[in-house]
């Protein structure tokens, strides 16, 4: 083989080994970083809404029927995304046992505890919604500096 072949061919072979490493890292990051990525940044938009609409669900029935229809909505429609965003994750029990998500157990715990305070929006015992607000936040790893 000519010096010019072995060149081309060496080439070639690197040009094509670059590019199957390009797509297995594309599609690793797509089917298995991607859902992880998505269900921690639910997970953080839980924790903003758990924040925000605090004053309403700790004190029912004291907001507005507007404002309070919407705390309602926003906290079981997060139980509800949370629920359909663990389903996305592969490997889901590997990827909770590297603490990169919480465990099955939590998001279910969380789920629960999001519904709760959807429906306890109107008539709920605020310390009972506050005891529930702070388990949901503790299950999915919300930072207390962050609550």
């Amino acid at each position: 083989m000519s010096p010019i072949s072995q060149a081309l061919l060496t080439t070639s072979l690197t040009v094509l080994g670059g590019i199957l490493v390009f797509v297995v890292g594309q599609v690793f990051s797509k089917l298995a970083l991607g859902p992880v990525s998505e269900l921690r940044g639910l997970i953080g938009e839980i924790a903003d809404d758990l924040l925000f609409y605090s004053n309403v669900y700790c004190n029912p029935g004291t907001g507005s029927d507007e404002i309070a229809s919407e705390c309602s909505r926003v906290l079981r429609q997060r139980a509800s995304q949370l629920s359909a965003r663990v389903h996305g994750v592969p490997f889901y029990d590997l990827c909770a046992r590297l603490g990169l998500i919480p465990t099955l157990s939590s998001v279910v715990t969380a789920r629960n505890g999001l519904i709760f305070l959807s429906n306890s929006v109107r008539n709920g015992e605020p310390r009972e919604n506050d005891q529930r607000r702070t388990e949901v936040q503790n299950v999915l790893g919300v930072p207390e500096e962050l609550r």
